[in-house]
């Protein structure tokens, strides 16, 4: 699923890029433009309830797509909310931000390390001592799982 995640990432970030560059269509609702980051964080958060409750292997495989679209979809405007918060007045928004790429790269990287690795990076960074219990969740899930075998 991480996968799916990095290539729909890495897919909707290079269209959303190249849209926003060559194509000149905005959206305004009620005056405003709306940015496609709005359009990344709604889908971000559906998919996030979605994964959150569902417990079928086939949802969150095809929501692990979408969740790559959302991250997609905010990094490509990662620049321009870093670029147009401030309190110079009369500061030019700039959409080409040069370390957009940076990030995207970053995100990247982390998200092969999490496919080659799977969650041992996590557990690199914490104490030797937490490293062997389970976690809360795990056990609800495996007590779940017996209650609805009975």
């Amino acid at each position: 699923m991480l996968f799916n995640i990095l290539a729909m990432f890495l897919l909707t970030f290079t269209v959303a890029h190249l849209y926003s560059l060559f194509v000149p269509f905005y959206v305004f609702l009620a005056g405003y433009h709306i940015h496609h980051f709005y359009y990344g964080m709604l889908i971000l958060a559906i998919t996030s309830i979605v994964g959150v409750v569902t417990n079928h292997d086939g949802v969150r495989h095809f929501i692990s797509y979408w969740i790559g679209i959302g991250i997609g979809l905010i990094v490509d405007e990662l620049g321009l909310l870093l670029n147009c918060t401030g309190e110079k007045v009369g500061l030019a928004c700039q959409y080409l931000f040069p370390n957009t790429f940076d990030i995207a790269l970053i995100i990247a990287l982390i998200l092969l390390i999490f496919i080659f690795f799977g969650n041992k990076p996590i557990r690199w960074f914490l104490p030797r001592s937490w490293r062997n219990i389970r976690s809360l969740s795990y056990d609800i899930e495996k007590d779940i799982d017996r209650i609805l075998k009975k």
